[in-house]
């Protein structure tokens, strides 16, 4: 759910619907005969991360959307370089500049660890979907930036000039 979630906002979404919400047991939604199936939690907090995100989101357009790997492979001219093969990255800005990047680990079962490169030196911060904030991200001494991503997970930074 959370892979499907976050790979949708990546390419530009700009909301999420679940089928069937509350149906009768033959149908899988996540009400069944009035009560929540354990998947429900999980939606759940889904549901609040994506409205702690959506206003820094809807500020911004989908400027491109690449797999770090073929058959969409980030351009190499890219200001903004991932090293890991199995990541959806979008990009997203405003006035056709980009001015930030949402990270989708395309492994739902298995988390990774993924080196973001900027081309020029700018500082990167990372959007707090618990607090709705931006935090700074630490950078190794070449400028790049380590980001761990939990199984299916999306995480949406800003490049700061």
């Amino acid at each position: 759910m959370r892979w499907q979630v976050y790979t949708s906002l990546a390419y530009g979404a700009r909301g999420i619907s679940y089928f069937t919400y509350w149906s009768p047991p033959a149908y899988l939604g996540l009400y069944r005969d009035g009560k929540p199936i354990p998947l429900m939690a999980a939606v759940a907090q889904l549901n609040k991360e994506i409205k702690a995100l959506s206003p820094e989101l809807c500020q911004r357009e989908c400027l491109g959307v690449f797999h770090a790997a073929a058959p969409m492979p980030i351009p190499e001219d890219s200001e903004v370089q991932v090293s890991h093969k199995d990541l959806v990255v979008g990009f997203f800005g405003r006035n056709k500049t980009i001015d930030s990047l949402m990270l989708v680990n395309n492994r739902y079962n298995q988390s990774q660890t993924a080196t973001i490169t900027l081309k020029r030196k700018t500082s990167l911060e990372e959007f707090d979907r618990q607090t709705a904030s931006w935090r700074q991200v630490a950078g190794n001494s070449n400028g790049s930036f380590q980001v761990e991503l939990q199984p299916g997970d999306g995480r949406f930074f800003r490049i700061k000039n």
